[in-house]
């Protein structure tokens, strides 16, 4: 039986190269990139539910996942999401443009999910990430995977909502050596 993992880390910081590292592994199959569109659709649908004016005016506004640091009406965003569970309703009215979207995002790095995106509309996003884990597990079908997951950059904050409905999962975060920014400044 196969175990989920996570990973996350920062653009332009190697979790790519990770990933395709640890996918040479034939226990571990590991798709790079592609469910970063579920995981904004994860913060708004949680965001939604804490009925603060002033936070829905900050994602709406800024609707891209980012740093939480320099705002106080982020961080109380950021303890939202950690604070959170997956068992928050899908809206499946917002499946084909999120499809879609997610289609443009997975044919960059992980474009042998495509064909089995259709399965992961559920009614709740614990449905939709337990889908998530079967688009890999299908789209890796020729081998016998120990571990099934993906990276996804920018998407820290969901380690806490995803530990606890897979808590036989492993996490990883991928740390940008601050001297490859140096060298590059």
């Amino acid at each position: 039986m196969s175990r989920p993992l996570f990973t996350s880390g920062t653009a332009r910081g190697g979790t790519n190269l990770r990933a395709q590292i640890l996918s040479v592994n034939k226990d571990v199959c590991l798709a790079s990139d592609p469910y970063l569109p579920l995981f904004r659709e994860l913060s708004y649908a949680i965001l939604q539910k804490t009925a603060d004016s002033q936070i829905m005016e900050e994602f709406e506004t800024n609707p891209y996942l980012s740093d939480y640091y320099f705002s106080p009406t982020k961080l109380k965003m950021m303890k939202f999401i950690q604070e959170a569970n997956l068992d928050v309703k899908f809206d499946q009215d917002s499946w084909p443009k999120l499809l879609e979207t997610m289609t443009k995002r997975s044919s960059l790095a992980s474009a042998n999910l495509i064909p089995f995106l259709d399965l992961l509309p559920s009614s709740s996003f614990l449905g939709v990430f337990k889908n998530a884990l079967k688009v890999i597990e299908n789209a890796y079908r020729e081998e016998e995977c120990k571990w099934i997951g993906f990276n996804d950059n920018w998407a820290i904050e969901f380690f806490a909502p995803l530990a606890r409905a897979f808590p036989d999962a492993r996490f990883m975060i991928h740390l940008r050596d601050p001297r490859g920014a140096i060298e590059g400044a």
